[in-house]
C-alpha cells in the first residue's frame, strides 16, 4: 500500500510538472506570435494570415521612420511617421496594422524604433483575442484533466482498498469457519460485493 502511495505520488507531481511545462511553452509561443515593441531597421516581423512589417529607413534627427506591411514578401502598403504620431497599415481587403511610433534613436550601430499602443487584424478576428480565447481555453482544459485523472484516480484507489477489505473479509471468514462458526449468511453478502 505504501509503494502504491508512492507511484501515485510521483506520477501526480510529473504530470503537475508536464503540465507547466506546456503551459509555459504556449506562452512563449504566445509571445512570439506578436512584433516586438522596439525594430531594427530592416528587420523584417512576421504578423498572422501571411503579413509582415519591416521598418525600411528611419532617421533619428528628423524623428521619422518609413514602415511598409508586405504579404508573403510583397509590399502592400507604406506609410512614414513622425515620433508621437499613431499610423495604420492595411492591404485594403482583410489586413489592417496600427501603432504609435514612440521615438527613433540609436542602438550601437543600428537605428531603432520603439512602437506603442499596436495591434493588429486578420479578416474579422484579432489575433490577440484569439490567442486570449485559446490560452483561457487551454487552462480550463488543463484543469479540467487535472481534476478528471485526480477523480479517476480517487476511484481506482477507493476501488483498490475495498477490494482488500473483501480480500481481509474472505481471510477472516475463512478462520471462522475452520474454529467451527457458521459463516454462510456472510458468503452470501461477499459474494455481491466482487
Amino acid at each position: 500500500m505504501n509503494i502504491f502511495n508512492k507511484n501515485i505520488l510521483r506520477r501526480t507531481i510529473s504530470i503537475f510538472l508536464l503540465l507547466i511545462l506546456t503551459l509555459y511553452v504556449g506562452l512563449c509561443f504566445e509571445a512570439a506570435a506578436f512584433p516586438p515593441d522596439v525594430m531594427a531597421v530592416g528587420e523584417l516581423h512576421e504578423l498572422d494570415c501571411g503579413y509582415s512589417i519591416k521598418v525600411v529607413e528611419a532617421d533619428v534627427e528628423r524623428g521619422e521612420a518609413v514602415f511598409v506591411l508586405y504579404k508573403e514578401r510583397r509590399a502592400v502598403d507604406e506609410t512614414v511617421v513622425s515620433s508621437g504620431e499613431w499610423f495604420g497599415l492595411d492591404d485594403g481587403e482583410i489586413f489592417y496594422f496600427e501603432a504609435t511610433l514612440d521615438s527613433v534613436f540609436h542602438s550601437e550601430d543600428t537605428i531603432m524604433v520603439h512602437l506603442i499602443n499596436y495591434n493588429w487584424e486578420c479578416g474579422e478576428q484579432q489575433p490577440y483575442e484569439d490567442s486570449e480565447i485559446l490560452y483561457q481555453l487551454f487552462i480550463i482544459s488543463a484543469v479540467t484533466i487535472v481534476l478528471i485523472f485526480i477523480i479517476v484516480l480517487s476511484i481506482r484507489l477507493k476501488h483498490r482498498v475495498g477490494r482488500q477489505k473483501i480480500e481481509e473479509y474472505k481471510a477472516k471468514m475463512e478462520e471462522w469457519e475452520k474454529e467451527g462458526y457458521d459463516v454462510s449468511e456472510l458468503k452470501e453478502v461477499l459474494k455481491g460485493k466482487k
